[in-house]
């Protein structure tokens, strides 16, 4: 039921405007970041360990994948261990920088209720999947709808209408901008048509495919941004400005 339901919403989101973001564990947090990683949507796992110490290692794939279009946040140092304390504590990131929180399977007691109380604390839209009331993995989301602390969420629709989503302009490239990249330095060509491959990048995947100095790069992204050809999103995301 939450693969299917966490699928089904990803596809119908996939042409907006959204990141999806989550934890990189078992169930509904790798599905929804291998599916996002599927259609190209940029997907961010948040971690309770260091960046040397992937939990869980099976997930090392998808982690490697969705360094392309996301990407990879940790508040520990590089050699920190996943301790069971750190995953509650990682939680407040995914609440604190998501726009609003989504609960498609919980049971009673776990680390998305945590995080959904988190997001409300924060002032954070929180929906929840209603379930079988027989079944123990939809308690969490049940509760919450009970206790009103989440909103039922019924199909994707209600999803974008209440976030006002916006959807992204696919291979709508203004002519200026065309025009411009006859004027662009070698260097310059080489990132928007990086970025226009992949529709939109984070810093660090857009980095490892121009392979051009960092400090360099963010040099010509602030010139690109200053004329008017890619815009800098939430998340250090990076797009080409397309007509509306």
């Amino acid at each position: 039921y939450g693969k299917e339901i966490t699928e089904s919403l990803i596809e119908h989101l996939k042409s907006y405007n959204i990141n999806i973001i989550s934890g990189l564990a078992f169930g509904i947090d790798i599905i929804a970041h291998r599916k996002a990683i599927v259609e190209r949507m940029p997907t961010f796992a948040v971690l309770g360990s260091g960046l040397l110490h992937i939990y869980p290692k099976q997930h090392q794939k998808e982690l490697d994948e969705m360094m392309e279009l996301g990407g990879v946040i940790s508040e520990f140092p590089p050699e920190t261990p996943p301790l069971k304390f750190h995953f509650p504590k990682r939680n407040r990131i995914i609440a604190g920088i998501s726009s609003c929180t989504l609960l498609i399977e919980s049971k009673a007691k776990g680390g998305g209720i945590i995080t959904a109380k988190l997001a409300s604390s924060y002032n954070r839209d929180v929906f929840a999947v209603p379930g079988n009331i027989n079944n123990p993995s939809s308690a969490g989301c049940n509760n919450l709808i009970q206790q009103h602390e989440a909103i039922p969420l019924t199909c994707a629709n209600q999803l974008i209408q209440e976030i006002k989503m916006e959807k992204v302009h696919i291979n709508t490239i203004s002519l200026p901008i065309m025009e411009q990249k006859t004027t662009l330095s070698k260097n310059e060509k080489i990132i928007v048509d990086t970025i226009i491959k992949y529709q939109a990048l984070h810093i660090d995947a857009l980095n490892q495919h121009v392979e051009i100095d960092f400090y360099t790069l963010l040099g010509l992204l602030t010139k690109l941004e200053m004329e008017g050809i890619v815009s800098k999103n939430p998340g250090n995301i990076y797009k080409i400005n397309t007509l509306t």
